[in-house]
């Protein structure tokens, strides 16, 4: 529902980001990476109300073999407040 959230949102700008899901063959998985010009961002989307270090699994493991930064992963949860990793659902919708 946030990653449909998301490309709605965005979906009457000029240049919108490609935005794709990412899976591995052990089944390991990302649900939002976002392509805009040469960067790539990676978010895992919770449905928690807290902060979870299992939620960063994932994007840890992807930006590894994608060589990217602390700065391109992200976890988007439903909680209140942004901290670090962690983007509460309203923060990442503006």
């Amino acid at each position: 529902m946030i990653v449909n959230e998301y490309i709605k949102s965005r979906q009457f700008d000029a240049a919108m980001p490609n935005a794709y899901f990412w899976r591995d063959s052990n089944r390991m998985e990302v649900d939002l990476l976002v392509e805009d010009g040469n960067s790539l961002k990676a978010f895992e989307i919770k449905a928690g109300k807290t902060m979870n270090d299992k939620y960063l699994v994932n994007l840890k493991k992807l930006k590894e073999l994608a060589g990217l930064s602390d700065n391109d992963i992200a976890c988007v949860y439903a909680g209140d407040r942004s901290l670090g990793k962690y983007v509460s659902y309203r923060d990442f919708m503006h």
